[in-house]
C-alpha cells in the first residue's frame, strides 16, 4: 500500500512540474516586455500577438481568393 501512494504523490509532483515547465515561457515573456527600456510601440510583439496577426492575414487571403 504505501508505494501505491508514493507513486501517487511522485505523479502529482510531476505532473505540477509539467505545468510549471509549459507557463515558464508565457511568464518570462511578459516579464521581457514589461521590463523593456524601450517605448511601448518599438517593443517586439508576443508570440501570441504575431499567431493572432498571421491567423488575421490567413483568413483574410482564403477570403479574397
Amino acid at each position: 500500500m504505501g508505494s501505491k501512494s508514493r507513486e501517487i504523490l511522485r505523479g502529482n509532483s510531476i505532473r505540477a512540474a509539467a505545468e510549471s515547465a509549459a507557463e515558464a515561457p508565457k511568464q518570462a515573456d511578459r516579464i521581457a516586455r514589461a521590463t523593456s527600456p524601450l517605448p511601448k510601440e518599438s517593443r517586439p510583439p508576443s508570440v501570441a500577438g504575431l499567431t493572432r496577426a498571421i491567423d488575421r492575414k490567413m483568413s483574410q487571403h482564403s477570403e479574397g481568393t
